[in-house]
């Protein structure tokens, strides 16, 4: 049953109410799982593949578990079927093409299970209004790429869960909007048959977007994530449903389309322009842009992630060039990943040719 609960948001000098409906739940365990378990967001010299995220190495990941209710991103008693995670990017700088995902499940299933879950990738709706709320975009009803896969290969390990990557059989057109990425599932509630899953997710608090904003007479409601109840439609997470601002642990892999060196691909305060020459021989540059003054830290590792460099830098606000010795590298291709002290990061590919 959905609970009403009363919140009072400030706004200037006097204070607006609204009523938050949420599905108050009680005897809630909670599990942490290791955040180093967030791959690096990888790009090519040539076709530029991202895996795009809202969550940041510094985050604390975690997951919300009830006796014989479920989890709060998956299967549970209330039904739920639905859970979806918005991106944004600047179409100015890029087009993207949505290639797959990256996801992050726990949980139990049943060795015997025959039930699966259906990826899928979302344009974003128009804003709907609710009475003086306005949510900021659902899921939208065009589904732009989907992949149904069996729940015991979702990397769910009674020892340890894995981080699994699922590509699209077909890629999304190329995007030149915000959209969402997410899972669907369809199950009896009262029989979940050893089945018991859900997405990790950042611990509240984690989301750094803004949560709601007010517009003349109106609350704006900023969907970051979405969960899909049985009455079929799409609910605000963090509004509707569990009072939490924190990120899914569901990543896409996107194809970026356009000039990185003359288009940055940007994640909060770094600009990434990439890395030349490329391939390299005895020195390579990083290329980057800061909107304020920051550490930059580099690190080169193996294509098995074994670390081989760290370089570290007090970076002034502007474009920067971080040069890397490479002399002592051997022909063959290396990952280097780029890391503010703010936690914004993404990562490359490049090449050693001697």
């Amino acid at each position: 049953m959905q609970k009403t609960l009363l919140f009072t948001l400030a706004v200037t000098t006097c204070f607006t109410s609204f009523a938050k409906k949420d599905k108050t739940r009680t005897h809630a365990s909670q599990k942490q799982f290791n955040s180093s378990t967030m791959p690096a967001a990888k790009t090519t010299g040539v076709g530029d593949t991202l895996i795009l995220s809202n969550i940041s190495s510094n985050d604390t990941l975690t997951i919300l578990s009830y006796p014989d209710d479920g989890y709060t991103s998956g299967n549970n008693s209330y039904g739920d079927n639905g859970f979806a995670e918005r991106y944004d990017f600047n179409p100015a700088d890029s087009a993207v093409q949505i290639l797959g995902v990256v996801t992050y499940f726990t949980g139990t299933v049943n060795p015997s299970t025959t039930a699966t879950v259906t990826l899928k990738a979302y344009d974003q709706g128009s804003p709907e209004r609710d009475g003086n709320f306005v949510y900021n975009g659902f899921p939208g009803v065009n589904v732009l790429a989907s992949r149904s896969v069996w729940l015991k290969n979702l990397g769910i390990n009674s020892m340890q869960d894995t981080v699994k990557a699922f590509l699209f059989a077909t890629p999304s057109a190329v995007l030149t909007d915000s959209f969402f990425v997410g899972y669907e599932m369809y199950y009896n509630a009262s029989n979940l048959a050893g089945d018991t899953i859900g997405l990790v997710y950042t611990k509240d608090g984690n989301r750094n977007s803004w949560t709601w904003m007010p517009s003349g007479g109106d609350t704006i409601i900023n969907v970051q994530n979405a969960v899909r109840w049985t009455d079929g439609k799409w609910h605000d997470e963090w509004f509707d449903n569990s009072g939490m601002a924190h990120n899914f642990y569901i990543l896409p892999i996107v194809k970026i389309h356009g000039a990185v060196s003359v288009h940055p691909v940007v994640k909060n305060n770094l600009s990434f322009f990439g890395s030349y020459p490329n391939p390299a021989k005895d020195r390579m540059n990083v290329k980057l842009s800061l909107e304020t003054a920051t550490i930059v830290t580099v690190q080169i590792t193996d294509m098995n992630g074994h670390i081989l460099q760290t370089i570290s830098e007090n970076a002034g606000a502007g474009v920067t060039l971080i040069p890397v010795n490479t002399a002592a590298l051997a022909s063959g291709n290396y990952l280097y990943t780029v890391r503010t002290s703010e936690g914004d990061g993404i990562a490359s590919v490049f090449s050693i040719v001697k």
